[in-house]
């Protein structure tokens, strides 16, 4: 089902410039030569590097560990060579330089083993949890938080309702549109498994509300036709409203 969320007053209406990009499918960029990688990519303390220069590394292999709770492991985007390590400049509105590691691709593209699991629904609250802990998982809305916190800090508390959030209120953003309109089932699966991480219950099963904008016609659409109500995600079942 669909309902519309209530509006509030104030902020600044800026023109959306969403068309420019919401009908043009996501595409993958070639692997570059270099990948320069900040150890501050997220809030909190910056990662540890756990490799050394002049070492080879396959693509999704531990390259820098955590150093507290409020903090993220870092993978090898590709296979290469750590080719360096120290200050490098990033993008950032200081346009001070940070620590990095620089990895020089191999152009092979070769990833380690990754420990799968063969049911999602069996992990329980606390695997959840570690997993994406491990898999170093953040936020991309700016200040990259570490989601395993967000999980951490939820079943803390009573949560009846988990909200999805693909509004993206910003001009010429539609990330969120397009990947809801490619691989909409992930997005309820993933929803789903963080819901009963959660714990949260409400009717006697979860319930998810994902908020898109009104003008994200397509991804709508598409979430309406994956989403009737109620259903069955990851082996999680749920109650699905959509919001605008």
């Amino acid at each position: 089902s669909q309902r519309r969320l209530h509006s509030f007053p104030g902020g600044i209406s800026l023109d959306p410039h969403k068309s420019e990009t919401q009908d043009a499918a996501s595409i993958r960029l070639p692997i570059p030569e270099k990948l320069i990688l900040s150890l501050q990519q997220h809030v909190g303390l910056a990662a540890e590097p756990c490799v050394t220069v002049g070492q080879s590394v396959l693509k999704n292999e531990l390259i820098a560990i955590a150093r507290g709770y409020v903090g993220m492991r870092l993978h090898a985007p590709t296979s290469g060579v750590i080719t360096a390590m120290g200050l490098f400049p990033v993008i950032h509105p200081s346009g001070l330089p940070t620590s990095c590691i620089e990895l020089t691709a191999d152009g092979e593209d070769t990833a380690c083993e990754l420990l799968r699991v063969d049911d999602p629904a069996k992990l329980d609250r606390k695997a959840i949890y570690q997993r994406i802990a491990d898999a170093g998982i953040v936020g991309l809305g700016g200040a990259g938080f570490p989601a395993h916190v967000k999980v951490r800090e939820g079943t803390a508390q009573t949560v009846d309702t988990l909200i999805i959030n693909g509004v993206e209120c910003e001009p010429y953003i539609t990330c969120d549109d397009r990947l809801i309109q490619e691989h909409p089932d992930e997005v309820l699966a993933g929803a789903a498994l963080i819901a009963r991480a959660e714990e949260v219950e409400l009717f006697g099963g979860p319930r998810v509300e994902l908020c898109l904008r009104d003008r994200a016609e397509f991804g709508l659409a598409t979430l309406g036709d994956v989403c009737d109500g109620a259903g069955v995600c990851g082996g999680t079942p749920y109650t699905c409203e959509l919001g605008t």
